[in-house]
């Protein structure tokens, strides 16, 4: 099975065959948090069977809301899978080692249905672990990308990444909330960067 995982960083509008060649080469199309799809199927294709979520997004407390403060996640998901019928299922991926706080987030998100909660716990021991091998500045939580790609990488040999570029630039869709953006977060991108090329060279991680 051939994996892909669809970051939210700027377009690389000269690669117009790309969304193509995801929809077509691809048996399993994972994207996070806000992505949009529409006006951007030639870059970043349309499929879609995984939506990952973060913490702040699932549980209503991010800066942006679906469907207004209640966070109405059904609604958002029935919305998406109606120009998307492929889409399976919505799946929150957070960084914690407790497998309680893994219980909690079961027991807030109870409501929503096509709904997952990760058990998150020993990717997010690793990579603290990695932290503490390659970084020398206080460790931060890392972003729902990296665990994501530790995620898919439980249960596939190899997966591709595409629009990913560890915090350099804005959302693709040209968010108006400059707090939203990846250069305002608390992540270190760095980290992000030396675990990803790590995994490209043992073959793990593919640019596409």
């Amino acid at each position: 099975m051939k994996v892909i995982l669809i970051g939210n960083s700027s377009i690389d509008r000269s690669k117009e065959k790309t969304g193509v060649q995801i929809d077509n080469d691809f048996d399993l199309v994972v994207r996070m948090n806000r992505y949009q799809i529409e006006g951007y199927e030639k870059h970043l294709g349309s499929k879609t069977h995984i939506w990952a979520l973060n913490r702040t997004i699932s549980l209503g407390q991010s800066r942006v809301h679906y469907n207004g403060d209640e966070c109405d996640l059904n609604t958002e998901f029935e919305r998406r899978r109606q120009l998307h019928p492929e889409l399976d299922k919505m799946v929150l991926l957070t960084y914690t080692e407790s497998s309680d706080t893994i219980n909690r987030l079961k027991s807030k998100t109870s409501k929503y249905s096509n709904f997952e909660v990760a058990n998150t716990t020993s990717l997010s021991t690793h990579l603290h672990q990695q932290w503490k091998k390659k970084m020398k500045v206080p460790f931060y939580k890392p972003p729902t990308g990296l665990i994501t790609i530790h995620y898919l990488l439980e249960t596939h040999e190899q997966i591709h990444i595409h629009n990913f570029d560890n915090g350099r630039s804005s959302h693709y869709w040209g968010d108006h909330d400059e707090q939203s953006q990846p250069q305002q977060s608390k992540h270190n991108w760095s980290f992000d960067e030396i675990v990803i090329n790590d995994l490209v060279k043992q073959g793990k991680v593919i640019y596409l």
